[in-house]
């Protein structure tokens, strides 16, 4: 499931958007940045680095753990790290459960 995580304004006015892809490996969930995606400053469309990386010569000689390695200092050239896992949180924050219903069925049972 891919999802929009992170979306911001760069400092020059460029829309930046992350998107988090969630595997489910049914004994643990994967949580892997799929795509940037930069929207230049008054323009309509947005670039794809991920699109723009798949293309190159460089990214398809490698195996799959090297390409990992190369989309994701790709992706760190446009967001931080901070915002890399900003973006991962904010994707498990989507599909955490919500556990509140408990808490109030207890404090129903307390009165």
């Amino acid at each position: 499931m891919r999802v929009e995580a992170l979306k911001y304004k760069g400092e020059n006015g460029n829309t930046i958007t992350v998107y988090v892809n969630i595997l489910d490996y049914h004994t643990r969930m994967v949580f892997r940045i799929d795509d940037v995606e930069v929207k230049p400053y008054r323009k309509r469309n947005g670039l794809s680095i991920s699109d723009s990386v798949s293309g190159s010569y460089d990214y398809r000689e490698l195996d799959s753990e090297g390409r990992e390695k190369y989309m994701l200092a790709r992706f760190l050239e446009w967001i931080t790290p901070e915002q890399a896992k900003q973006a991962i949180d904010n994707a498990y924050a989507l599909i955490k459960p919500d556990t509140s219903f408990i808490d109030e069925l207890v404090a129903d049972r307390m009165k």
